[in-house]
């Protein structure tokens, strides 16, 4: 019985690793990785602070922060049957 625990209790730790490595940072956690001084990483703060307050404001054109597929260049935007008929 205590080697299944073990082996239950392996396999949920590789699992949460594996969870973990697949999170995406929040602005804070991209800020501290970028900034190289504490002034950066509180300009940075500041920079997101502002952007939030401007994307909160009613009527604003806020856009999307990910690219959308308008955005993308038309030979990159192909249906599934071209894509399956090209010689890669």
């Amino acid at each position: 019985m205590r080697y299944d625990l073990s082996a239950i209790q392996i396999s949920s730790d590789i699992n949460f690793d594996s969870k973990e490595e697949n999170e995406v940072p929040d602005d804070e956690t991209v800020n501290q990785m970028i900034a190289r001084s504490e002034l950066e990483f509180e300009a940075f703060q500041r920079m997101d602070l502002e952007r939030r307050r401007e994307d909160a404001k009613p009527g604003s054109n806020r856009k999307s922060r990910l690219i959308e597929e308008s955005e993308l260049p038309h030979w990159l935007v192909k249906e599934d049957d071209e894509v399956w008929n090209c010689n890669f």
